[in-house]
């Protein structure tokens, strides 16, 4: 979900993913781990992600099952 929000924010905003993570306060690497559920996020920093992309903070710091 968090991808797919995350893909859609970049596309509405017409911004690349390296400027939604200026936006976020993180780094462009740190938003694609965040992405890929390589790393979770503060709790703080997936708050503030999740109240700007409209979905619950869970949904960002979700984990991925490893392919």
């Amino acid at each position: 979900m968090f991808k797919q929000a995350l893909a859609e924010f970049c596309l509405r905003r017409g911004v690349t993913k390296a400027q939604a993570a200026v936006i976020f306060g993180a780094s462009s690497s740190t938003l694609s781990l965040w992405a890929s559920g390589k790393v979770r996020p503060h709790p703080a920093a997936a708050k503030r992600v999740a109240d700007v992309l409209g979905i619950d903070p869970r949904q960002v710091v979700r984990r991925y099952p490893s392919p």
